[in-house]
């Protein structure tokens, strides 16, 4: 398993039928890669949220789309999937004494991807106890 400090954008959108696929279709056209992207309500509102090896290309496109976002460093988490990865990695933070704001998790067959955000001042001692192997940002 692979785990990263990363950087995800999220913005607003309108929730109407096409929003996903236009985004995917120019975030696929402009060459950028997306390591996860997901929508949801906030708010009463709804935002889209992606995580990319290029934040700074990803940020770029999005800018010239005329989309403002909000930026936020999250620790991401990819690999196999066994019943106690995701455990694992909430087990360590807890037992590091750190809390844990929010999570998304995904699993697809045999992998997964996670992401796990904590309060800023506690990434380094997160990317410790997980022992995190790179900062993408």
């Amino acid at each position: 398993m692979k785990i990263s400090v990363m950087e995800c954008l999220d913005w607003e959108s309108s929730n109407s039928p096409g929003q996903m696929a236009s985004f995917s279709r120019a975030v696929t056209d402009a060459g950028v890669n997306i390591e996860a992207l997901w929508s949801y309500r906030h708010d009463g509102g709804h935002q889209i949220a992606a995580i990319s090896k290029s934040p700074a290309r990803l940020e770029k496109l999005l800018r010239s789309l005329g989309i403002k976002t909000r930026k936020s460093k999250v620790l991401y988490a990819a690999g196999k999937e066994t019943p106690a990865a995701v455990p694992g990695i909430l087990e360590k933070l807890a037992g590091a004494g750190i809390k844990v704001n929010y999570a998304d998790v995904l699993g697809t067959g045999d992998q997964f991807s996670a992401a796990v955000w904590v309060e800023d001042k506690d990434l380094p001692a997160a990317r410790r106890a997980l022992q995190a192997s790179r900062t993408i940002l």
